[in-house]
């Protein structure tokens, strides 16, 4: 897809989003005459507009895990400060829990993102146990963001990013701070 037509759709949910805050009561239709953009190239690159939303939060993830070189301590604090700056977008687009929804994408984007951690810096297969310890360490993760930006981000980020690295398991935390440490 031509990045332009991106761009232009992707700029068009946000404005939308910031007039009326919940992309529920968005249309694709609005989203379509904000951009000038026909109903069927539109749907030859998105589902819907919830896929639209994570095409944006993904743009927003890739500034910051372009510099995932620093470790993920560093990773977690710049996403939760990105998360923050873009409170009201991802806030209400976090209240949709149907398909495609903001939240399972964060699940999944987290996910990937310690598994190819940890990948990078350890040889070794994760059993079982460690892919469910990551599973369930992003999904917990996940819903503590989710809260935190309905509550309004009232915690700091680098607390919270304390907070959240402190509920990691012993295990996990020795394979991703192990991967952090490794050239």
């Amino acid at each position: 897809m031509k990045k332009n037509l991106s761009s232009k759709l992707e700029d068009s949910l946000i404005q939308l989003m910031d007039q009326k805050g919940d992309i529920q009561e968005i249309t694709t239709q609005s989203i379509l005459e904000q951009a000038g953009v026909s109903k069927a190239t539109f749907y030859r690159h998105y589902k819907d507009k919830y896929e639209l939303l994570n095409s944006v939060v993904k743009d927003i993830a890739r500034q910051t895990f372009q510099q995932s070189h620093k470790g993920y301590q560093f990773i977690l604090y710049q996403g939760l400060c990105l998360l923050k700056d873009n409170h009201s977008l991802l806030a209400n687009g976090l209240k949709y829990q149907g398909q495609n929804s903001l939240s399972k994408f964060l699940q999944e984007y987290a996910e990937k993102y310690l598994y190819d951690l940890i990948a990078e810096h350890n040889p070794i297969a994760l059993s079982e146990q460690s892919k469910f310890e990551i599973k369930f360490y992003c999904f917990g993760m996940v819903g503590v963001m989710e809260e935190w930006l309905a509550n309004g981000c009232q915690t700091d980020p680098s607390r919270l990013t304390k907070q959240i690295i402190e509920q990691m398991s012993p295990y996990l935390k020795q394979i991703i701070f192990k991967s952090d440490t490794k050239d």
